[in-house]
């Protein structure tokens, strides 16, 4: 089973922006694995909290898409 993500994870430039660190990047490997393996299950004001941040994200996007059509 995978865990449930309640908010997605903002993507990260580190590599464009500051010189490579071979041990760091391994480092942040190993604990993303770890934390993909534990299962957190969610409690009601996780899941009403996680519900209403999904509802905003498609509001946002959709307010968004909309000043392109006019």
């Amino acid at each position: 089973t995978t865990r449930p993500h309640l908010f997605t994870k903002a993507t990260r430039n580190d590599d464009k922006e500051l010189p490579a660190d071979t041990n760091s990047n391994e480092e942040t490997k190993d604990v993303d694995e770890t934390d993909e393996e534990e299962n957190i299950p969610l409690t009601p004001e996780m899941d009403r909290a996680n519900n209403i941040y999904h509802q905003a994200m498609k509001l946002i996007n959709v307010t968004v898409n909309r000043q392109y059509e006019a």
